[in-house]
C-alpha cells in the first residue's frame, strides 16, 4: 500500500501597529513564530532582503506580507491579503506670529500667544518651565513668571509630536543674565576646585536647582566643592527684579583606575 500524507499549511497571519509617525517605525509580527519556522517578508509583493525573522521593523508606508515555511514539512503559506502600513504626519508648530509679553517685576504676568499649529484640531498641548514642570495645557500660555519655556504638541489619536524650546519671558526692568568670567571649570575627582566668577548688574545669588529654590551662595564669586558633575545657577537682581538664571556646569571627571603591573616568572 502507498500512503500519501498531506501536511497542513501553517496558519499564517501578520499583526502589529498599522500606522506610525513620520521619522519612526513600526514592528510587524508574523504568526506562528518559533524555531520550527522560516520567514520571508515582502513589500508590495517584492521580497525584502534580509527580512527573514518573525518580526520586521517597517519604516516606509506600503503593503506588507510574509511567507512562512514549516521547517519540518517544507510547506509554505503566505499571509492572507496585504497588511497595509501608513505614515502619520507630524504636527508643525509655527512661531512666525508669536507674541511674548514679559512679566512685571517679581510677578507672574508673562504670556505667549498667537502660536499656530498645523493641523489645528484635536491636539494636546503641554508647556513646561526650565524645571520640567507643566505650567500650561492650552496653545496659549499665560500668567507665568520670567523664565525659559518649552511647548510640546501631541496629535490625537496618532500621538505624533512636535516641540519648541527656548521661549523666553523676561522680567520687565530686570538686569541682564550674568556673564561668566572664568573658564576651565573642569576637575578630576578629589581635585581642589577654584572659584567661579561672574559679572553684571545688581547683586548675585547662586542656586543648586533650576527652580531657584535652594540658594547656596551670594556675590560675584562661588567656590564649588562637588564630587560629581553638577550644574549651578546664578541670577542678578536689581531693584527687586531678578534676571533669568545662568546655568553653569561643573564637570567632574572620574579618577582612572590604578595601573596593575604584571611580571612573568622565569626559571634559570
Amino acid at each position: 500500500n502507498l500512503t500519501i500524507t498531506v501536511n497542513s499549511l501553517p496558519p499564517t497571519s501578520v499583526s502589529g501597529t498599522s500606522h506610525f509617525c513620520k521619522g519612526t517605525s513600526t514592528v510587524l509580527n508574523a504568526s506562528p513564530s518559533g524555531a520550527g519556522y522560516s520567514y520571508q517578508w515582502s513589500q508590495g509583493g517584492t521580497p525584502i532582503g534580509g527580512a527573514t525573522s518573525a518580526t520586521y521593523s517597517a519604516n516606509t508606508a506600503g503593503n506588507y506580507g510574509v511567507i512562512i515555511t514549516d521547517n519540518t514539512t517544507g510547506c509554505k503559506a503566505a499571509s492572507a491579503g496585504n497588511y497595509t502600513v501608513t505614515i502619520d504626519s507630524l504636527p508643525k508648530i509655527d512661531t512666525t506670529s508669536m507674541v511674548v509679553t514679559n512679566s512685571n517685576c517679581s510677578s507672574s504676568t508673562g504670556s505667549v500667544i498667537s502660536v499656530t499649529v498645523n493641523p489645528s484640531a484635536g491636539n494636546a498641548y503641554s508647556w513646561t518651565n526650565s524645571s520640567g514642570t507643566v505650567v500650561g495645557t492650552s496653545l496659549n500660555l499665560s500668567n507665568v513668571p520670567a523664565g525659559n519655556y518649552c511647548l510640546l504638541v501631541t496629535t490625537n489619536p496618532t500621538s505624533c509630536k512636535d516641540s519648541i524650546c527656548g521661549v523666553t519671558i523676561t522680567n520687565a526692568g530686570a538686569p541682564p543674565i550674568p556673564t561668566l568670567n572664568t573658564t576651565g571649570n573642569t576637575y578630576c575627582q578629589g581635585q581642589t576646585q577654584g572659584p567661579i566668577v561672574v559679572s553684571g548688574t545688581g547683586t548675585f545669588s547662586w542656586y543648586s536647582d533650576a527652580g531657584l529654590t535652594t540658594q547656596i551662595a551670594t556675590g560675584t564669586t562661588y567656590t564649588p566643592n562637588v564630587v560629581v558633575t553638577t550644574t549651578v545657577y546664578v541670577t542678578a537682581t536689581n531693584s527687586g527684579c531678578q534676571s533669568i538664571s545662568l546655568p553653569i556646569v561643573i564637570p567632574i571627571n572620574p579618577t582612572p583606575a590604578i595601573p596593575v603591573v604584571t611580571t612573568s616568572s622565569y626559571n634559570y
